[in-house]
């Protein structure tokens, strides 16, 4: 038997000892200086994939290593261990080139003279070392310094670029991060928690090329509970790192639920699913799937719509969902979705993205009314028209009945008044005072039963003469009804004498004047209504049909025509002068009564109406007043409005916000005021058609009453071309 290369007789003793060696379950080999094979036992054949020992002898050990650069790193190995080492794991393949791992205890053999002429050893398949290197997944240990990597597998040594497991060891981890930062927040996180699952770092190989790994990674403890490194698991995730990444800074939604624990749960979602929820992403992930809908009726439609498309062999695109945020309220999303299988095609949970449509699904909404409402407005916009033209014409008749006694000045007082309802209810209240004096004098000169019945009433009319509501006009009117009922039906047709008969006479006549002042008031308050009615209904219906909609009538050039500028203004200001006045709000005009200008003139009175509006609605009750100004250049002329009141913040003025449909301003809605916000925007379309503009300041002033709510002067100015070719 050859075993240190010296032939020997052989005893009974050696024939032991070869049975034993040859039927021992490990590999026993030797080889000579060239490294081939001059002895091996029948385990260490089978182990190399031989059927006999003999077919081994005198091939070269190196070609069963995977990487035969193993073998000499081996031998130097060795021989810097004095001649021998024990138990190094290493990876061989082999006659069908399979691969195995093998742990190799071996040492030198030398002559007589201490030469080397070999090298003996034994080999141990192992088992657990094969399922260590071959896992694709890579394995590491790092030392007590948290620092040098000491053990990792095949895999991990592929990722990063190495041939093999050693040239890895004894390397410090921290020259693999990408970004130095890294390295301190891994470490503390993994100090802090004790374990991470699934932690992204990204990592540069041996040649710099960048990669992503997901990390599973514990800490490791001695008995007494001291850190002495840590240890784990990773795998690559480049190209799942980008996809994801991408998903990360996606601004529509993504999810992935799985079934866990009998229940649909979140087990991934980026963060713009997160915040279009009002969760952080740690907050959704694990929790119900159901708690992000509306109700379970739209879960279960949802889910039943979603296994219909995927029996189908497809996914469900674009479906209109119901949803709910963290703090319960409600908005709309259009979600694609599909089933997400297991390897087996066996449902295990559903994926997709989704998208916040909340405001495209209100505007769906308003445009599939929006032809409803346009036929109501055409169909609402005739009575109007009709009530203003019939309040006209009542108007006129009521207008040339009072001409003449006992108002010496009728005529002055009624061109003042033409479309002026304060002004009427001003001339109605002079006139019920100017009764009240010759009623009482009539009282004091004259006795009898019809004279004490006249002094019941004159309380009645001193209550009433100095209100301007409307409430207390009517029970003026009422009043002087029964006076006039007093005087007719008992005394007036039979007069003591002639100077009785001609005083109940006046008291008759001043009555009947004053009950076609108020039937005048109250037509011109039609009147004004209607005309306020009619501006916000074409407002609406500029609105609903939209600039796309409505290019015939916005290309069209406007018919110009010269206004007198003053009688237009008064003409608007007039109609909105009895509110201002319920709002203890004066008007102040400031404007040259000859100024003319060329305008559309419908148009321009509605950017007017729009403008003047406002400045009512947003003024303060019984603060301040509403100034009009306007200034006259060589081609142009501004119209200013100011009032005092309800602000518009800057950031609305300078985006240009304040002027888009529908937008009412953030400060408007704490003053329980009814709005569209369509005035403003139709005031600069209107402008702009004249080839002009409109600019608005709004800006808070002391105010010494000190008012909770900030009071703002807002000026809104028009400037517009005084002529058009």
């Amino acid at each position: 038997m050859v075993i240190d290369g010296d032939r020997h007789e052989t005893s009974k003793e050696d024939i032991d000892f070869k049975d034993f060696v040859e039927n021992l379950p490990v590999g026993i080999y030797q080889v000579n200086n060239e490294g081939k094979f001059v002895y091996c036992n029948k385990a260490m054949a089978d182990i190399l994939g031989f059927s006999n020992s003999r077919e081994l002898i005198g091939k070269k050990i190196k070609d069963f290593y995977f990487n035969p650069a193993d073998r000499e790193r081996l031998i130097n190995k060795m021989r810097k261990e004095k001649g021998r080492f024990l138990d190094e794991t290493l990876h061989w393949k082999t006659r069908q080139n399979k691969e195995i791992y093998l742990s190799d205890s071996c040492q030198s053999i030398y002559d007589g003279n201490g030469k080397e002429v070999g090298v003996r050893g034994v080999l141990v398949e192992v088992w657990y070392r094969k399922s260590f290197d071959e896992m694709n997944e890579g394995i590491y240990l790092i030392g007590s310094d948290h620092e040098t990597i000491a053990k990792v597998n095949h895999a991990v040594a592929r990722m990063f670029g190495y041939n093999h497991p050693e040239e890895l060891e004894g390397l410090k981890i921290n020259k693999f991060y990408k970004n130095p930062e890294d390295i301190k927040k891994f470490r503390d996180m993994l100090f802090s928690e004790g374990r991470l699952e699934n932690y992204p770092i990204e990592m540069v190989k041996k040649d710099r090329e960048e990669f992503v790994i997901s990390v599973n990674a514990s800490l490791i403890k001695d008995e007494d509970g001291k850190i002495i490194g840590r240890e784990g698991t990773f795998r690559e995730i480049t190209e799942e790192y980008k996809i994801r990444k991408i998903l990360e800074d996606m601004p529509t939604g993504a999810y992935q639920v799985k079934r866990k624990d009998g229940k649909d749960r979140l087990s991934y979602c980026n963060k713009a699913f997160a915040e279009m929820f009002g969760y952080s992403t740690e907050e959704v992930i694990e929790k119900e799937a159901r708690v992000f809908h509306a109700d379970e009726i739209v879960l279960n439609k949802f889910k039943n719509k979603l296994k219909q498309a995927d029996e189908k062999g497809g996914s469900l695109l674009d479906y209109r969902l119901h949803v709910k945020k963290k703090t319960g309220e409600r908005f709309w999303v259009d979600i694609d979705s599909q089933m997400l299988k297991d390897h087996k095609g066996s449902i295990i949970g559903r994926q997709g993205t989704l998208r916040d449509v909340t405001i495209k699904a209100q505007l769906e909404y308003i445009i599939r009314r929006r032809e409803d409402i346009q036929r109501f407005s055409h169909r609402f916009m005739a009575p109007i028209m009709s009530i203003k033209s019939s309040s006209d014409t009542l108007a006129e008749e009521v207008r040339e009945s009072i001409k003449g006694k006992p108002l010496e000045d009728s005529s002055k007082v009624l061109k003042e008044s033409q479309g002026d309802a304060f002004y009427l209810l001003k001339t109605i209240k002079n006139l019920s005072k100017e009764f009240l004096n010759i009623l009482e004098e009539l009282i004091k000169s004259k006795e009898g039963n019809i004279i004490s019945q006249l002094s019941q009433f004159t309380q009645e009319l001193r209550e009433y003469s100095n209100e301007y509501r409307i409430d207390d006009i009517i029970e003026l009117r009422e009043t002087h009804r029964k006076i006039k009922n007093c005087l007719t039906g008992n005394f007036a047709s039979k007069p003591n004498n002639q100077a009785t008969r001609e005083d109940f006479r006046q008291v008759l006549d001043y009555i009947e004047m004053l009950d076609k002042f108020y039937i005048l008031y109250i037509v011109q308050t039609i009147t004004n209504t209607s005309k306020i009615a009619y501006t916000e209904v074409e407002n609406l219906r500029s609105y609903l049909s939209g600039w796309d909609q409505d290019k015939k009538r916005r290309n069209e050039p406007y018919k110009y025509r010269r206004v007198n500028l003053s009688e237009c203004i008064k003409e608007v200001v007039n109609i909105y002068q009895i509110y201002a006045f319920e709002k203890g709000i004066s008007t102040d005009i400031s404007v040259d009564p000859f100024l003319r200008i060329a305008v559309s003139r419908e148009d321009f009175l509605k950017m007017l109406h729009n403008l003047v509006q406002n400045a009512v609605k947003y003024s303060y009750t019984r603060r301040g007043n509403i100034r009009i100004r306007v200034e006259k250049f060589a081609k142009n002329i501004e119209i200013e409005i100011e009032n005092y009141g309800v602000g518009i913040l800057p950031d609305e003025i300078e985006s240009g916000k304040i002027y888009e449909y529908g937008y009412r301003g953030k400060l408007s809605y704490d003053w329980n005021r009814t709005g569209s916000g369509i005035g403003l925007s139709e005031a600069l379309k209107i402008a702009k058609k004249h080839g002009g503009n409109i600019s608005i300041t709004s800006k808070p002033v002391e105010d010494p009453k000190g008012e909770e709510k900030k009071p703002y002067l807002t000026r809104v100015k028009v400037r517009l071309p005084r002529y058009h070719d």
